[in-house]
């Protein structure tokens, strides 16, 4: 089962055209299940479910919405998640227990941040729109034994779009993802 407590705050300034949003939060899994790859007796390599006894996830978000003109739009966001096991027994290579308590939760970066810029403008009987945005995320971890494999260094990606919208019915779009070619590398194991 999953506890939460959560507390919010929206803001609007300026006419409506800054909104600040701040999210404070904090959840608690029992039995939060975690999957681990193991030898089986014939070679091939199965999958273990195990239960880690609890994980608390205390965090933060931000969100930061301007609208500097009628047509140019900003949006900021910002989360930080202090994840960890606080009971977790997993499995190493052969299926026996190894006590994973106080490490960090798998997959869950402890800051995050993002950031756009949208614009807008009639042309003719349709509207183009222009998206440019950036993507971080901080170093974390895809084996919770600490293993230096399943570390995944910090990283940013850009994307961009442009969009053609004519009579609302009709749509081209054309984009690019991770156009600064960051290349992210992730490992799985046998065990933890």
């Amino acid at each position: 089962y999953v506890n939460t407590f959560e507390l919010g705050a929206k803001t609007e300034w300026l006419d409506r055209r800054l909104r600040i949003n701040a999210t404070l939060f904090y959840q608690e899994y029992e039995d939060k299940q975690e999957e681990t790859l193991v030898q089986q007796s014939d070679g091939n390599v199965g999958t273990v479910v195990t239960n880690a006894a609890s994980v608390e996830l205390p965090g933060i978000e931000l969100e930061l919405i301007a609208a500097l003109t009628e047509n140019l739009r900003l949006r900021a966001s910002y989360g930080y998640l202090d994840g960890e096991y606080d009971k977790y027994i997993g499995k190493d290579s052969l299926g026996n227990p190894v006590d994973l308590s106080g490490r960090d939760l798998r997959r869950a970066p402890k800051n995050t941040f993002g950031a756009s810029a949208t614009y807008n403008r009639n042309v003719g009987a349709g509207e183009i729109v222009a998206d440019v945005s950036y993507r971080w995320r901080d170093e974390y971890e895809v084996i919770s034994d600490g293993d230096p494999l399943g570390h995944v260094d910090a990283f940013g990606m850009w994307s961009a779009s442009i969009d053609y919208i004519h009579d609302e019915r009709y749509q081209l779009t054309l984009y690019g993802r991770n156009l600064n070619d960051e290349r992210v590398t992730s490992v799985t194991k046998i065990g933890t």
